[in-house]
C-alpha cells in the first residue's frame, strides 16, 4: 500500500511567514507560500502559545505573532498552556488576506531555549541553501507506509540509546542502524519534525 506523499514541512519563523507572498492557485493544484525562494506547502515553528481556546491558539516566537488553527479533533491541545514552548507543523492557509496556521503536529516542548535555537537553525539554513532538495527526498523515502514505520523506529530507538542526556551522537546513530542508506532517513525525520538537531553532530528526540 502506498503511503500519501507529503510536503516538506519547511523551518521557518513566525516574522517570515506572515512577511512572504501567499499564493493561491486553481484546484487541484494546492495554494502555498513563496518563502525562501520555494513554493512552500507545510512549515514547521517552535515558539511559545500565548494564548489557547477549543479550536485555535496563537504563537509568538520573539519575530511576531501566529494565530494556528485545529480542524482536526484527533489534535489534542490539553497538554500545552499559555507560556509552553510548542512545536507545531500545519500548512498555511489565508483567511481576509491574513494568514494562519491549519495545524496538523503540536507538541510540546520542555525548555524555551528551543525557540532561539530554532531560530539559529532557520537561519544557518538559509543562508547556506540547506533543504534545497528536502521536498524531493521526503516524497521518494516516504513512498512505502511499511518502509516508513521500519526506518522512523529503528533511527528513533537508536537515538534513544544514545542519548546520554545531551542529545545523541549523529555518527554513532549512523553506524549502529541496519538501513542502508541512513543518512538520508535522518534527514527525513529532522524534515518532518520528529528529531532535531540541537548542534552539529548531535541528535535529539522532540
Amino acid at each position: 500500500m502506498m503511503a500519501q506523499q507529503r510536503a516538506t514541512a519547511y523551518k521557518t519563523v513566525i516574522d517570515d511567514v506572515t512577511s512572504a507572498e501567499y499564493v493561491t492557485q486553481e484546484s487541484p493544484h494546492p495554494n502555498y507560500l513563496d518563502l525562501y525562494d520555494r513554493q512552500v506547502r507545510r512549515v514547521q515553528i517552535i515558539a511559545v502559545l500565548v494564548q489557547k481556546s477549543s479550536h485555535h491558539f496563537v504563537l509568538d516566537d520573539g519575530t511576531g505573532q501566529l494565530t494556528a488553527k485545529r480542524f482536526d479533533t484527533s489534535i489534542s491541545l490539553d497538554d500545552v498552556e499559555s507560556g509552553d514552548p510548542v512545536l507545531v507543523i500545519g500548512r498555511p492557509r489565508s483567511h481576509d488576506s491574513t494568514v494562519f496556521i491549519g495545524a496538523e503536529t503540536v507538541k510540546s516542548l520542555n525548555d524555551k531555549e528551543w525557540v532561539s535555537l530554532h531560530h539559529d537553525i532557520v537561519d544557518a539554513l538559509y543562508t547556506r541553501e540547506a533543504n534545497q532538495d528536502a521536498e524531493q527526498m521526503t516524497t521518494t523515502m516516504t513512498a512505502d507506509k511499511e518502509t516508513t514505520v521500519n526506518y522512523t523506529e529503528d533511527l528513533l530507538d537508536s537515538i534513544r540509546e544514545h542519548d546520554d542526556g545531551d542529545g545523541a551522537p549523529t555518527n554513532k546513530v549512523i553506524e549502529s542502524s541496519d538501513l542502508d542508506d541512513p543518512e538520508e532517513y535522518v534527514e527525513v525525520l529532522i524534515n518532518e519534525g520528529e528529531i532535531f538537531e540541537i548542534r552539529p553532530g548531535r541528535l535529539k528526540i522532540l
